[in-house]
């Protein structure tokens, strides 16, 4: 059985009573060929087909490529950290409940990931508990809000929050830095994996597993540049005290406390994940509907093809769900 813990939607009733603000995405139907467009600021962001928004074709898309189950999450950009206050909570409420009545068309199949706003972390504290009641298994977060760090002290209390409720936490890169050297397309392929690996590795690096260890941290693209460096991080734990009181805990230890998907693109990289961390430390992931990939391609080609772990059950455990 395949679940594929990295899958997105994007809601067909995008902004969710905030339309007073273009910032804010939009969802729109497109004029010709079919699907969808995400509009942000009067511009185009993204072009979507409808298994973003029909739970239905979904359904048959999984099923034509094989795949059991989707833990599905908002598409990035609808974080919307930039938002105030004032209108944060009603926007990140809407989202969740539209994943909730999204993956209410197959529970069996479907597993939802929300929303918080982050930048409130007060606020994000407060509607914690409503991820729960809307029965959903965790929340997407960017790799930094607005700047700050999720590895940041500011977000402990949310993270603690989440832990005591049992919910997971899927970590995803956001906005990185130094996109405009490059075309859109080279951009998402360059600077998305440093963006996450620097996210995994900030984690690492001030022990926010070791200090919350209920909660349970997916990582994004087998957390990009943060396992091959690894092994710089443990040799400055064997050779500087100052690094062993500061983390308290070894490297290798909090990074295996993690755990990282397998939309790596090589099957060569995943190999070198897992005689890192360990093969009980990843999920399948595909980034579907949007990198368009088979969610098993790098699995079947590499030498874990067949890793019942890696293919469902590790991602059953994540979820906290009993395998």
């Amino acid at each position: 059985m395949l679940l594929d813990a990295h899958t997105h939607v994007v809601p067909d009733e995008l902004p969710f009573g905030c339309p007073d603000d273009d910032r804010y995405p939009r969802f729109r139907l497109a004029e010709a060929g079919g699907g969808g467009e995400v509009v942000v600021r009067g511009e185009v962001f993204r072009r979507v087909t409808s298994a973003a928004w029909d739970p239905d074709v979904r359904l048959r898309a999984m099923d034509e490529s094989g795949v059991h189950g989707h833990v599905v999450s908002p598409m990035p950009e609808l974080l919307a950290y930039w938002a105030p206050v004032e209108t944060a909570g009603t926007f990140a409420r809407g989202l969740n409940d539209w994943i909730a009545r999204f993956v209410g068309h197959a529970p069996e199949r479907l597993y939802g990931l929300g929303s918080l706003p982050l930048q409130h972390p007060e606020l994000a504290v407060e509607m914690a508990r409503e991820l729960v009641d809307a029965g959903l298994r965790g929340v997407l977060v960017g790799s930094h809000v607005n700047g700050t760090s999720i590895a940041d002290d500011s977000f402990v209390p949310v993270w603690e929050a989440l832990g005591r409720l049992g919910l997971s936490v899927f970590v995803h890169a956001f906005h990185p830095a130094h996109t405009e050297l490059f075309p859109p397309r080279i951009a998402n392929a360059v600077t998305f994996p440093w963006e996450i690996g620097f996210a995994t590795s900030a984690l690492i690096g001030r022990a926010i597993p070791a200090r919350v260890p209920a909660l349970r941290f997916l990582m994004s693209h087998g957390g990009g540049g943060a396992l091959p460096t690894l092994p710089r991080l443990i040799d400055a734990w064997d050779s500087d005290a100052a690094v062993r009181a500061h983390l308290g805990v070894h490297p290798l230890e909090l990074a295996r406390s993690l755990w990282y998907d397998s939309a790596v693109f090589d099957p060569r990289v995943l190999e070198l994940g897992v005689e890192l961390v360990g093969a009980d430390r990843f999920v399948l992931g595909s980034d579907y509907p949007f990198m368009q990939t088979p969610c098993d391609g790098v699995l079947c080609a590499s030498s874990l093809a067949g890793h019942t772990g890696i293919s469902s059950t590790n991602a059953r455990r994540w979820l906290g769900l009993s395998v």
